[in-house]
């Protein structure tokens, strides 16, 4: 990934509320799920934690279940909301809707971040999840040195952990994430842990 295309400054990401589909352990993709009863009280949660950051704006993805939150978070912050196209949820195609850990079992593979071995080659591939991702952190972060706030989906949050810290982590619903950046090494933290 060329160095041009990583964010200008540090920067929050929020995982959106836990869904019914998230909470059954099904792929979840472009399907507009809304956030059941927890995953509300998660974006408050997550509203509250960032209600007194210093922060630009909230950019959102534009499915349902992430502009709740994001919703949530501006009634809190009363931030300018924006939505942006580059942070919706992978394309998981035939997966969507299946259950993870059943397909996982059936490629063989234990752990999260060996997931982008199994995409469909009718979906989207996880190059194009982490350019796309890279492209509309860059976009939004280089318009100001304050940080923003982009509330979306795990995959798009580990495409971006990957590329900027080399790893992926256990993404909680509703868990706002600060990405920081010391020389060339990123970190992401969980807000208030």
């Amino acid at each position: 990934m060329t160095e041009h295309v990583l964010p200008a400054s540090p920067f929050f990401f929020v995982r959106h509320g836990e869904t019914d589909w998230n909470s059954a352990g099904r792929f979840q993709g472009r399907s507009d799920i809304p956030l059941n009863a927890k995953g509300l009280e998660q974006a408050a949660a997550a509203a509250r934690q960032l209600a007194h950051e210093q922060a630009e704006c909230i950019v959102t993805s534009p499915l349902e279940r992430a502009r709740q939150t994001a919703e949530a978070i501006r009634a809190a912050t009363l931030l300018p909301l924006h939505t942006e196209p580059d942070l919706t949820e992978c394309d998981f195609s035939p997966l969507e809707g299946t259950s993870i850990s059943t397909r996982m079992k059936l490629a063989g593979i234990t752990r999260k971040d060996e997931l982008p071995q199994i995409l469909p080659a009718d979906g989207e591939s996880w190059g194009k999840v982490k350019a796309r991702a890279l492209r509309a952190v860059h976009r939004w972060s280089a318009r100001t040195e304050a940080p923003v706030i982009f509330v979306g989906h795990d995959a798009v949050l580990q495409a971006l952990s990957e590329t900027l810290t080399g790893t992926w982590f256990n993404a909680e619903h509703g868990q706002p994430y600060r990405f920081t950046r010391a020389g060339r090494n990123w970190s992401a933290t969980p807000l208030g842990g």
